[in-house]
């Protein structure tokens, strides 16, 4: 579904699928996406794993994969997805795809 999700919406569909379409977007990103999800998340994933009873680690990494990048950054981006579908009247490429529909 990621794949056909990355070429309907993303408009990235053809050789190389996802990666390409990953390597693309990358480009596009600032600092703080990469300090966020390649240093942030995954140093709170480390001292998670390397000490599961820590409740100081279990805070810490819930609030930043639950909270923020899904709570604030994948609503927000579900959101708009959903919204640009719907103004261009392609909701069916909702519904092939399993998104269903936010209201913020």
């Amino acid at each position: 579904m990621t794949t056909q999700f990355s070429g309907l919406v993303m408009g990235r569909a053809g050789a190389g699928g996802l990666r390409r379409a990953t390597a693309a977007r990358a480009r596009e990103l600032n600092e703080a996406f990469f300090k966020l999800f390649d240093t942030e998340l995954v140093e709170a994933g480390k001292r998670l794993m390397a000490d599961p009873g820590d409740s100081e680690a279990k805070v810490e990494f819930v609030t930043i994969y639950h909270m923020i990048i899904e709570g604030a950054l994948a609503l927000t981006g579900q959101s708009f997805v959903t919204h640009y579908l719907e103004r261009e009247g392609r909701e069916s490429d909702l519904k092939a795809n399993s998104l269903t529909s936010c209201e913020v």
